[in-house]
């Protein structure tokens, strides 16, 4: 699990879906980011799931795009 603030979701998330769609295509890592309705606090969890190379990828991607993005 990766932990990413509240604020930088729909960064990640990106227009339409578009940028975690694209992650999860290029990494083929399942990528499911915590609800609005679960999140507790200022972070919301995001789980990956598939090889250790797959996750690391994503985790990469997930982690910086909100901060080249910002």
């Amino acid at each position: 699990q990766v932990l990413i603030s509240n604020s930088d979701t729909a960064t990640v998330i990106g227009p339409k879906g578009i940028r975690i769609k694209d992650i999860r295509q290029y990494t083929k890592c399942e990528i499911n980011i915590e609800n609005d309705k679960d999140v507790e606090g200022e972070s919301r969890k995001v789980t990956l799931r598939g090889s250790a190379r797959q996750i690391h990828r994503a985790t990469f991607m997930v982690q910086n795009i909100a901060k080249v993005m910002r």
